[in-house]
């Protein structure tokens, strides 16, 4: 099972499925968190990004995500001010930089975004900014994968292509993340 939809994209855009034997099945997985994004989700970044006083923040890979006013790629060529940052850091500077506007930051990604997610709040309650806010989508991956695992006549797995903190063969037995399946 491959577990991102990058990954899937790239099996079969460079034919790795056709190289494998006739025996292994590629079965898609629950997907990335852009890839998994709800649309309605895309629709209150839209209306958030559309106030004038709103500089909106987020990575890159979410700004051609559609929703149904279109995306935030869209909302920005229309005239919101919505900005690609690489680290929830670079947003909480923008708010600093930029006190009379309300900064937000998109939040998403799998576990390995959250903490730095937490720290940038935490930074930003140390240093009393009042104009930065977070819309947080982030997901959590572990229990879903748990979920899969635990159901092995139902959905036969026998190895997952996903992130590199995620992978293991599932039938060689546990490794460390917190539970035992």
């Amino acid at each position: 099972m491959e577990v991102c939809g990058g990954h899937t994209h790239a099996i079969f855009k460079f034919g790795l499925d056709q190289l494998l034997p006739e025996n292994v099945e590629f079965i898609h997985g629950p997907g990335c968190p852009v890839c998994v994004l709800p649309m309605g989700r895309i629709d209150t970044c839209v209306e958030i990004a559309s106030h004038p006083e709103v500089i909106f923040c987020t990575f890159g890979d979410a700004m051609r995500v559609p929703g149904k006013q279109g995306s935030l790629l869209q909302a920005k060529a229309r005239g919101a001010d919505v900005r690609i940052v690489y680290s929830p850091m670079d947003a909480l500077k923008l708010a600093q930089e930029n006190p009379t506007r309300k900064v937000v930051f998109f939040g998403l990604g799998f576990e390995t975004t959250m903490p730095t997610t937490a720290i940038t709040l935490q930074q930003a309650k140390a240093r009393d900014v009042q104009n930065f806010y977070f819309f947080c989508q982030h997901i959590t991956l572990i229990p879903t994968l748990r979920s899969l695992l635990e159901q092995p006549d139902t959905i036969p797995l026998y190895g997952l292509d996903s992130p590199p903190r995620y992978r293991r063969v599932p039938r060689a037995g546990p490794r460390q993340y917190g539970y035992r399946h």
